[in-house]
Order: C-alpha cells, then structure tokens, then sequence
C-alpha cells in the first residue's frame, strides 16, 4: 500500500483515557475516492440549473449543446457526458494536488467542506472562467443565431453579453456544489475505507477506527480473558505465509492478537541467494522487511530460547543486549525454519561453505573471486588445476541451482577479466547421492542435467 504523509490524532470516549494513534492514508485510495466524488458532483451540479429550465424557461440546455459540439454532436446528452468526463478528469488532478502538494488531511468532514469550496472556486476561476469567455461565450452567439432564424447575429451578440454576469454566477454557485460533494464524499469515503489505525504501543494496523478501540480496550485498558494470543515463531516462508493469512481473516476481530518472533528483521527469498552470491541480483532484490507484512501483528526481533509448552510461554533473546522476554500465547505456530545437513560427512561440514543466508551468499561470492585472483598469477599447474576446481554437493533445488550459477560467473568472469586463467581448465563438479539430479520433478530432472552439461561444455 503506498501511504501518503501520516498524522496523530488523538482519540476520547466516554469512560476512556485518550490514546493517541497514528493513521496512514493510501493515495491511491483516496484520489480514486476523489475522482468518485468528482464525477457525482458532475452530477449534482447541473441539478440545480436544470430544475430552472424547467421551472423557469431558462436556456442552460444551450451550454449543453455548446460543448456537445466540440465533439461533432447536436444532442444535449453528449454536452452532458462531455462535461461529467472533465468533472472526472479534474477530481484526479485535485487529488493527486491534494495530496501531493498540500498534504490535506480530508479525513475529517470539516476538512472535507474547506477543501470542497476551495476546489470549486479555484476550478472555478482557472477553468471555468476562460472557457466560458474563450469558448462557450462566441460559441453560444453562433448557436442562438442558428436556433432562431428570426434573430439576428448582433442580437444574439447582445444577449449572450447581458446573461454574462448571470451565468457567471450560476457557474460560480454550480462549481461551489461541485467542491462540496467532492469533499464531503471524499472525506466520507476515506473515514470509511481510505484509512488504516495503527497502535502506536504494538505497532500494528487496522482497517477500522472501531476495531481500534476496541483493541485498546481488551489489550491496553481492560485486558479481555477472551483474547486469544497467536503467536508465531520464524520469519520465513512458513512463518509469513500463516501470518498473511491469519491476518487476512482477523483483521476486524479486536478478540485476536498476533505476535510475530524472528531473529532476522527481514524476509529472506532463499531461492534466489545463487543469483546473489554470483552478482546476478543486490541484496534488495531478495530480502524484503519482516515489517512490511506485520500489519495487523506485532513484530519481535529476537532468538527464541525456550519453549514451554506446559505454560504457554516462549522466552525469547532481544539482538541488541540479550535482554530476555516471555511470551504468553495461546496458540503457537512452529515455523523456524532448518539447518543444513551434512548427513554426518565431517569433512563437508568443516571444510565447505554453506548458502543459507545473506551472509552465506556474500562469503562465497568474495570467495570464489579471491580463488580467481589467486589462479590468475599461479604458475604452479598441479595448485593451478585444483583453484580451478569448484565442487558443489547436493543434486536437489538448492544444488543445481548454485552449480549453475558458479558455472556461468566463473567461466564468464575468467573470460572477461582474467587473462592467465585457459577457461578450458576450469572444472565444476556437482556431487549428488542420487543417481540423477532434482529427483523431486521426475524426468524434468533428467533434462535438467542434459542442459546442465551443456552449460558446463
């Protein structure tokens, strides 16, 4: 959600302390909220001018045909379109104006009022102005003079130019309406959905203000014996993926608390850690805020030291100090994630380099050009020969994966930057258990090693 600027309210109610709150706002939202107000205001606007036609023979269906005919039209209906399509486009240069320059607040319906009357005189005297004297003006001459044979082209002249004050002011009262309905929709329709209420203690958002209080009250003031405490140890794919989830279907319920525990303040896409470790994407591309998707929890950067299950209580490590903390739950989610395994082979788990976190990618990236410097000014062929050999175990995802992209940044890299090193002699192995790679896609995996040789010439 893009957020346009933030604001604190604060928030009183009968028998309640005030809280103070911050509430986001999301552009997109509210210029389209904008642009509805703007195209019913198109609407309301020409109310009050075709009730006179009607009630007093007054010719406002002539300014209808005027701007029908910068279309190629007769039909009134087509003026009228034409003008509720300009109403549109303005509501979403006002918006973006509104949000983009003058940071307004329009959630508030007096807010809503002083932007609506501001909008409709300066729509008013930038736009309606010049276009009724450069346009309509000369326009309605021709078309009054075409209307009725019997008045002359100097007569019509004079009329157009006695009704110019009164038209002025029926316009001028027509854009006021406009300004008005833009505003109080836009204010209403952002109160309502336009708007998320973050709780400054927790850190957490909700779509509704009455959610909000509600969560003040069964958290912070009264706590609710009826609270029910989730919460969820690891920030990867399993952690995040309940979190979305949970908080997708309790967003509006105060009667729920969502807690999120993870070491690393970040979201990791360890699939593409290869791609990174060989210079292929940044660090940013795979790695997203572990806040970015705590909307509706809390988020803990820790390590969590104990589980006890028996009390519903998990104590967790801060980073910073190892100041310890406990957790209360009532229900608890398990998503920590794994280690690597080296199926008791000592000599890969002493000597080989893992790839399981940023950190990982970033070591065996300096590793492999520190091994390159090195084999561009060896002259011994035999130490030659095994700097130039890379092995990577495993046939899984992860596996062929990596061997791929320390195949292609290697060879690569040797014939662009390295001139000592004959790229014929750089070997890259890929130690499997299995007879075959990638057993989890069946005969995939078979063609998987075809390209692979390929790859590796």
């Amino acid at each position: 959600m893009i957020l346009s600027n933030k604001r604190d309210f604060q928030l009183t109610s009968k028998n309640k302390k005030s809280h103070y709150l911050r509430v986001g706002f999301s552009l997109k939202r509210e210029i389209f909220f904008v642009a509805i107000g703007s195209i019913i205001g198109g609407f309301t606007m020409h109310l009050p001018r075709i009730l006179f036609d009607i009630t007093t023979g007054t010719q406002y269906l002539i300014t209808l045909l005027v701007l029908a005919r910068v279309v190629g039209s007769d039909s009134p209906e087509v003026g009228f379109a034409l003008h509720i399509t300009v109403a549109t486009i303005i509501g979403i240069v006002t918006g973006i104006f509104l949000h983009k320059v003058i940071k307004f607040n329009i959630s508030k319906i007096k807010n809503g009022l002083i932007y609506g009357i501001f909008a409709g005189v300066v729509v008013f005297a930038v736009f309606a102005i010049p276009v009724y004297q450069l346009f309509l003006g000369p326009n309605m001459v021709e078309l009054l003079a075409e209307l009725d044979p019997e008045m002359t082209f100097l007569e019509a002249s004079e009329l157009v130019n006695q009704n110019f004050v009164s038209n002025l002011i029926d316009f001028f009262f027509m854009h006021i309406i406009w300004g008005l309905t833009v505003g109080v929709l836009s204010s209403l329709l952002t109160r309502k959905a336009g708007a998320n209420y973050r709780c400054h203690i927790c850190d957490i958002e909700f779509s509704k203000i009455s959610t909000y209080e509600k969560h003040v009250e069964n958290v912070h003031e009264n706590p609710s014996p009826s609270l029910n405490r989730i919460l969820i140890l690891g920030g990867g794919y399993g952690g995040v993926g309940v979190l979305k989830q949970l908080q997708e279907a309790f967003q509006s319920d105060p009667e729920v608390s969502i807690s999120l525990v993870s070491k690393d303040n970040f979201f990791l896409h360890t699939p593409l850690l290869p791609e990174m470790a060989t210079g292929m994407l940044a660090s940013r591309h795979i790695a997203t805020p572990i806040r970015a998707f705590c909307k509706r929890a809390r988020y803990y950067q820790a390590k969590v030291e104990q589980i006890d299950l028996n009390n519903n209580k998990v104590t967790i490590t801060r980073t910073l100090d190892n100041q310890k903390r406990d957790l209360e739950y009532d229900y608890l989610v398990i998503a920590l994630g794994g280690k690597t395994n080296f199926f008791g082979n000592k000599n890969v788990e002493k000597y080989a380099l893992t790839i399981k976190t940023l950190g990982d990618a970033i070591t065996l990236r300096n590793h492999i050009i520190s091994i390159l410097e090195s084999a561009d000014q060896e002259e011994d062929p035999d130490v030659l020969s095994k700097l130039l050999t890379f092995v990577v175990v495993g046939g899984g995802f992860s596996g062929v994966e990596t061997v791929g992209e320390i195949n292609d940044f290697v060879r690569e890299s040797a014939e662009k930057f390295y001139r000592n090193i004959d790229v014929e002699k750089i070997r890259i192995v890929l130690v499997s258990a299995a007879e075959k790679i990638l057993p989890e896609i069946g005969d995939l995996g078979k063609y998987a090693f075809e390209k692979m040789i390929e790859g590796t010439r």
